[in-house]
């Protein structure tokens, strides 16, 4: 009787201890091909903003690379940014052609000097063309990060919103509000472009007629789409435009250009160069006084009326902030709005228009189109003491955004022309259809534009300190006790039989 019970217990025993054995290897093999399946399956990105999530840009950009690439991750082990690393992760999961690897630079202190990046801070990017390690980008991590700082309504660099910080807390005893976001892709991804592109875009920005300067979000809205931006160009210091360049910016001249400067432009169309020129309605500026720069609009075509532009149609005005008097014009889905992703849907807003005009008598080559219009409705104030229209104002369409290019035969010049500086401003689509425009003059295919994304951490919603100190008890106490008794009253019932 005794030998049967315990041969009972041993094959129970056998029993256990291969069950146990087969669980362990189940569990071994699961993690092993847990490990093994892409990061976006094991890693899922739950925060409002998918900070992570590769959007459509990168994907078709990744779809086309014919080169390969390394994204090198620097950090110290342990020390890894989880966001820089899981977006990188995702880039190598996307093409065979990019690769992600960690570098620690305390146990691979040689690595950086390669690059001259030996005091690049940790979990910055390196990304580098597998073909020729020369061509690479060093992304150091702050400039992964902007910041949106809200009594500026504008976003700033780690630099500038430091700046900022310290000065408004220290001197003004004010708190900023500031918001960080996340542009990593938009650098991965444009940095990605700049190691594989074998032929980089120059664009000079004219000066020495009252020009505005490029604000530094838009410049760093153009350099990340790696147009390579000279500013402070002046045809006043050298007689022709260089012969790289792609596109010359005018933007909002107060004063002509110089006879021999339009000669010198014009030249640059007729070798197929692009212009863009930005101007607005100002009452003291007045274009019949700017014969050169006319001349120059009238090669391809355009000219421009003074006045300062209105709309009779409700759907083509509106006051911005209540107060300010601003145009909704109708786009033409053409020429640079072609490389705006849903055009046709997207809201633009002009302050301070100015009418422009096809030549009434033009005997050029150059084809016009209109690529921003008022309504049939839309009329021209000479006297803004009041935007009502009254009788006498001229009526009609005008454009604010126009496109003029010279046939192939002819050299292919193009010129683009927008009659306010709004076109310049973070305000709906207006900045866009300017570095889409810049990126079309420069024969770009597309912009690589992508939205910042806001680090934003997702919590519970908050309990009461009564609440944790129940949860607690019943986490640390309760279940215990609970799996406890059951297994006494088990091994209870069990002993008695």
């Amino acid at each position: 009787m005794e030998q049967n019970k315990l041969s009972k217990r041993l094959r129970l025993g056998s029993y256990s201890l291969v069950l146990c054995a087969i669980v362990l290897v189940a569990v071994i093999v699961l993690n092993v091909i847990v490990s093994s399946l892409p990061t976006k399956y094991t890693s899922i990105d739950i925060s409002p903003s998918a900070v992570t999530e590769l959007g459509d840009v990168t994907r078709d950009y990744a779809a086309s690379l014919t080169g390969g690439v390394t994204l090198y991750q620097i950090a110290s082990s342990g020390s890894e940014d989880e966001v820089v690393k899981t977006l990188l992760r995702h880039y190598a999961e996307l093409s065979p052609r990019i690769t992600f690897k960690s570098v620690d630079p305390v146990t691979n202190p040689t690595f950086l000097s390669a690059f001259g990046a030996e005091n690049t801070e940790e979990n910055s990017v390196i990304v580098v063309n597998d073909e020729d390690e020369t061509r690479f980008k060093v992304l150091p991590y702050t400039d992964l990060l902007e910041f949106y700082i809200a009594e500026f309504d504008d976003f700033f660099s780690y630099g500038e919103a430091d700046y900022y910080y310290k000065v408004y807390s220290t001197y003004y005893q004010t708190e900023l509000t500031i918001t960080e976001y996340f542009k990593g892709e938009q650098m991965i991804t444009s940095a990605i472009d700049y190691v594989v592109s074998d032929d980089l875009p120059n664009v000079y920005v004219l000066t020495g007629h009252g020009e505005s300067a490029l604000e530094d979000s838009t410049a760093s809205m153009l350099d990340a789409d790696n147009l390579i931006i000279h500013n402070d160009f002046s045809l006043i210091l050298q007689p022709s435009v260089p012969d790289d360049a792609s596109v010359v910016i005018i933007c909002l001249p107060t004063a002509d250009i110089g006879a021999d400067e339009a000669a010198a432009l014009s030249d640059f169309i007729d070798r197929g160069g692009a212009l863009l020129l930005v101007s607005s309605y100002a009452s003291e500026i007045r274009f019949a006084e700017m014969p050169n720069l006319m001349s120059l609009a009238g090669k391809m075509g355009l000219t421009a009326k003074n006045g300062f532009l209105c709309d009779e149609d409700t759907n083509h005005f509106t006051y911005y902030n209540r107060q300010y008097y601003a145009l909704l014009p109708t786009a033409n889905t053409y020429g640079p709005l072609s490389l705006l992703d849903g055009a046709a849907s997207k809201t633009f807003m002009f302050l301070s228009a100015h009418p422009i005009a096809a030549l009434p008598e033009y005997d050029g080559k150059a084809a016009v189109t209109a690529l921003l219009a008022t309504s049939d409705k839309g009329y021209i104030k000479l006297d803004t003491s009041s935007i009502a229209r009254t009788e006498g104002d001229e009526t009609g369409e005008f454009m604010m955004g126009a496109f003029s290019e010279m046939p192939e035969e002819n050299g292919g010049g193009r010129f683009v022309w927008y009659s306010s500086s709004y076109i310049l401003a973070d305000l709906y689509a207006n900045r866009d259809l300017f570095i889409c425009t810049a990126n079309y003059l420069a024969d770009r295919e597309t912009s690589i534009s992508i939205s910042s994304k806001l680090l934003e951490e997702t919590y519970l919603a908050p309990m009461s300190e009564g609440r944790i100190n129940a949860w607690s008890a019943v986490i640390i106490f309760v279940i215990p006790g609970f799996i406890l008794a059951g297994g006494f009253f088990i091994w209870f019932r069990r002993r008695r039989r």
